[in-house]
């Protein structure tokens, strides 16, 4: 463009050096032009609305500073031809793509929280040459004489089990985001992923393309494997020891570690109830089994737990809760956990071991299965009660239409204020809702229209 410039000045016989062709461009944006130069603008559609040029600034001013200070107009769309509704009361229509939004809300903190995972060992396999001391061996013994270090490799592989519930499907995009994080952290050697579910009178495990394995898969003599379980924990399967006795075999061998799905508000609900324990680990990597434990003082004090009792510390999404697992894991410090008992009778609502508390809430599971047998009023009462006043602005506002996932977010985050998953959570274990057939992948609230919510005395705002 300069070129075409000094081309131009040249034929028309004006000599300038080069700091006064610099001086004519800036001169030239501040100079507001007469009248515009026609063949700039080009030719216009017929009807389309022309070009305005903006006007050039006071001196001092840029053309960017003028267009940005502009005064704005209103748009209107165009009259549409008016739409004939068939007989049959359906319209064609065509899928939209809707933005999404991040299921982590603090991806950056829980990488941060990782960060004493990161920890190098060294390697009992893999070696380097160490060239310095190759060469100070073979000058003292007069024959070549290698000398090799072991490689320094990632302390952990990471699994991911998964629990496969209804509820549990609110946390995919969390899920995977979560996934991905791990991956791409660098603490880890290998990050896989397992599904779990309730089977029988056992646990059913399998790969994401749904090949079935057996849980003893899962166990490595060395320890270095590190089991995350990601559930809400409210299934039978937490209540019926299947869970307890599975998880004390692969505690006697790694750390394993609970990231529950549901905030603390809602811990006491579930079948693990909130942690009570403080576990610390004496040494890097130590299994479950083998974590150092003191019990609150309401339950006796500072003490040992029972040496088959199983510590099991719980993690959420929260950063906080993250790095203070991390670090004791590494030896570090000593974070909150729950004791599973050692014996062979299910797992009572709450915590485990902890003695019943008067006027502790049932859980979840238990509202559901009586659902059934309660009619509209108490069971809009009980769900009320049970979940947030988000969960339950969110239930009026979804009592109208069939309900599938995605519009049940596009709603959630454009009407609730404090969106987050679990509310979805809430409302689908609140027991207010009846699941459509598989092959319709929907779900319909069991509530007779949007009066039934209202008539508990909330408004939909």
């Amino acid at each position: 463009m300069i070129e075409r410039f000094i081309s131009a000045l040249t034929r028309a016989g004006i000599a300038l050096d080069h700091k006064q062709i610099a001086e004519t461009l800036w001169l030239a944006r501040l100079i507001a032009e007469e009248e515009p130069v026609e063949s700039i603008a080009a030719p216009k559609a017929k009807g389309q609305r022309p070009e305005k040029l903006p006007e050039r600034a006071e001196t001092g001013q840029t053309g960017a500073e003028t267009v940005a200070r502009e005064e704005k107009i209103d748009l209107y769309a165009g009259a549409s031809p008016a739409v004939s509704i068939p007989s049959t009361g359906r319209l064609p229509a065509s899928k939209a793509r809707a933005p999404g939004a991040a299921a982590l809300g603090d991806p950056l903190g829980i990488g941060r929280a990782l960060r004493p995972l990161s920890r190098r060992f060294a390697s009992r396999h893999l070696v380097k040459l160490n060239e310095e001391q190759t060469a100070q061996q073979t000058a003292e013994r007069g024959y070549i004489s290698l000398a090799f270090d072991p490689v320094p490799e990632r302390w952990f592989d990471a699994v991911l089990l998964v629990e496969e519930t209804p509820s549990m499907v609110v946390w995919r995009q969390a899920i995977r985001e979560l996934v991905t994080l791990l991956e791409s952290h660098g603490a880890f050697r290998d990050v896989r992923q397992y599904k779990f579910r309730l089977a029988g009178e056992g646990l059913a495990l399998s790969e994401p393309d749904d090949n079935v394995c057996s849980p003893a898969r899962l166990k490595t003599s060395d320890g270095r494997r590190i089991i995350f379980l990601l559930s809400d924990c409210v299934t039978p399967l937490w209540r019926d020891g299947v869970m307890t006795r599975l998880l004390r075999d692969w505690a006697e061998m790694m750390p394993v570690v609970v990231w529950q799905m549901l905030s603390e508000r809602l811990w006491r609900s579930s079948a693990l109830g909130a942690p009570d324990a403080v576990v610390k680990s004496l040494l890097p990597g130590l299994p479950n089994m083998m974590l150092s434990v003191e019990m609150p003082w309401w339950r006796g004090g500072p003490r040992e737990s029972k040496s088959r009792d199983l510590p099991l510390p719980i993690i959420t999404f929260e950063p906080e809760w993250v790095a203070e697992w991390a670090r004791m894991t590494m030896g570090a410090g000593g974070c909150r956990a729950v004791i599973l008992p050692d014996r062979g009778e299910s797992v009572a609502p709450g915590n485990a071991s902890a003695p019943e508390i008067p006027g502790r809430g049932e859980s979840v599971a238990q509202d559901n299965a009586s659902a059934s047998e309660i009619g509209p009023a108490e069971r809009v009462a009980r769900f009320r009660a049970l979940v947030s006043p988000e969960a339950f602005d969110l239930a009026i506002l979804l009592s109208v239409t069939h309900l599938m996932l995605p519009v049940m977010r596009l709603v959630q985050r454009a009407m609730i204020g404090a969106a987050n998953d679990e509310q979805l959570a809430e409302l689908l274990l609140g027991g207010i809702l009846t699941p459509l057939p598989p092959r319709r992948a929907r779900s319909r609230s069991s509530i007779s229209g949007p009066a039934s919510a209202k008539s508990s005395g909330r408004k939909s705002s």
